[in-house]
């Protein structure tokens, strides 16, 4: 199937995992706000060649299994990775592997971006905060 974008709105879910490694030629995903809450792994892990951009939204892959795990492996065309604040927050593994052109992972915003020393608790990051397993290797 040929596919280079796939963008999944803010507040979707899916009761199944999702599966995109059909998708050969993606070259971007992007995962709004509010998305796949039922899910308890997020993973990348057959070789899709041309996918360079994954891109999560704020409060997506929120589960109450606290078994959950991210991995991203074999993915050579992979430039960035940007994960919105409260996403993953009950994932206890984050794996990203063999990603040789990998230059950006963001976790979270950083909450003095915006120069407001009062922020509220839900404008802090709080991804994988419950993370046993953080690898990342190119």
């Amino acid at each position: 199937m040929i596919c280079y974008e796939l963008a999944v709105r803010s507040n979707s879910h899916f009761s199944q995992e999702a599966s995109f490694y059909r998708l050969n030629s993606l070259v971007d995903l992007v995962i709004g706000d509010h998305c796949v809450s039922r899910n308890n792994n997020f993973m990348f892990t057959e070789t899709m060649p041309s996918l360079q951009s994954i891109k999560i939204g704020s409060d997506s892959f929120c589960s109450s299994n606290e078994n959950g795990s991210f991995f991203i492996d074999k993915q050579p065309m992979l430039q960035s990775i940007i994960i919105g604040n409260r996403s993953f927050t009950s994932y206890t593994n984050f794996r990203v592997l063999n990603c040789p052109k990998l230059k950006v992972l963001q976790i979270g915003k950083d909450p003095n971006e915006k120069n407001d020393w009062l922020l509220s608790y839900n404008q802090y990051s709080r991804c994988f905060q419950n993370a046993l397993l953080f690898e990342l290797q190119r």
